[in-house]
């Protein structure tokens, strides 16, 4: 039996340390390589990560890892945007928050993977906790 790896990751947006908000700057570019060389390490054939916060920082990853994929940005706040990239074959994303009716502050994204012997249906999803959002702003995410 063949055996497929899939990894899942919040990159914290390639920052390494905290800072006082939710406006990320621009990926630490050392932290972004020392992130894709453990992904490297572990061979997935599938990768899904969450805050990624532009289309720019999805393609430097891309990049760095050789590997095709899709990107998705976050709805409300764009800099909680997830991807997912694959190897050696294709995929294609199938359904996201960006074109679904039912609006989420971060994102989800359904993509589909193929390889010689399986399809693969991930679901891609990083929303925001209770925590964050404080109550009443939880209780609006809860029923849109």
């Amino acid at each position: 039996m063949k055996q497929l790896t899939v990894l899942s990751h919040n990159t914290f947006w390639f920052q390494g340390v905290p800072f006082p908000t939710d406006r990320p700057p621009a990926p630490d570019v050392e932290v972004l390589k020392r992130l894709a060389a453990i992904y490297r390490e572990v061979d997935p054939h599938v990768i899904y990560l969450q805050e990624i916060q532009g289309r720019e920082t999805f393609e430097m990853v891309s990049e760095h890892l050789g590997m095709s994929g899709c990107y998705c940005a976050g709805t409300t706040h764009s800099q909680y945007g997830g991807a997912v990239l694959w190897h050696p074959h294709g995929g294609r994303q199938i359904h996201s928050s960006q074109e679904s009716a039912v609006k989420t502050q971060r994102m989800w994204q359904t993509v589909e993977v193929k390889g010689d012997d399986y399809r693969l249906r991930i679901c891609n999803v990083h929303l925001p906790s209770q925590r964050q959002l404080g109550g009443e702003r939880a209780a609006a995410q809860r029923i849109m």
